[in-house]
């Protein structure tokens, strides 16, 4: 999840959050494999995240709208149960542009589930960063956010290369102060580490 998580956010595509899951017990419910999803958000503000899908057993797909209204299509990316990350981020894009004629529908199956657990984890190891101490896979995740929104605004803060014409914005004097207070908080709050570190960041790209 957090490979690929990498890669989407190196091509600009918000990442809002990953979860994997292994073999558990609820009750009467049994899940005996593993399985993932990485949820990334396109085009504008309030628009539904789109979701990933990692199958232990089928690999990667992701869940379409289908032509006819509140039903969805599965469409797998059948490219083997761990693709490299830039793959399985190219069919992403894929999806993105062309919802409906990516991928297959037909479900791939590439081992049995709950079997084979130690060369499962082999494989998933290949995708484990060299060197160093280990990374949760949250906080590769956070770092890769970072990087995505500091480049975002970094080529902002590049006019030559953008329609940078000025424009008028009516605000109050407290609107903007309010603003000022927001960003205060989120820096200093310690349950915002991620945006705090963030803001910092862009804070000294201002001040260079």
């Amino acid at each position: 999840m957090a490979a690929v998580s990498e890669e989407l956010s190196s091509r600009d595509i918000a990442v809002n959050l990953i979860r994997s899951i292994g073999p558990y017990q609820d009750g009467d419910y049994r899940f005996i494999d593993t399985e993932g999803d990485i949820s990334f958000s396109v085009g504008n503000l309030g628009q539904p995240n789109q979701v990933l899908h990692w199958s232990g057993i089928s690999g990667w797909c992701t869940e379409l709208e289908a032509v006819e209204p509140f039903r969805e299509r599965t469409r797998w990316m059948c490219a083997g149960l761990l693709p490299h990350p830039i793959d399985v981020a190219t069919y992403c894009e894929a999806v993105m542009s062309n919802r409906l004629g990516v991928g297959r529908e037909q479900t791939p199956v590439y081992r049995n589930a709950g079997e084979n657990f130690p060369e499962l984890l082999e494989l998933l190891s290949n995708y484990i960063p060299e060197g160093g101490f280990p990374i949760s896979p949250s906080d590769r995740l956070i770092e890769a956010r970072q990087e995505m929104y500091l480049r975002r605004i970094t080529e902002l803060t590049r006019p030559s290369k953008l329609d940078d014409r000025l424009i008028s914005v009516a605000l109050r004097k407290h609107d903007l102060q309010v603003t000022v207070e927001l960003l205060e908080y989120a820096k200093i709050s310690s349950s915002q580490v991620e945006l705090a570190n963030l803001i910092q960041e862009v804070i000294d790209l201002f001040r260079e």
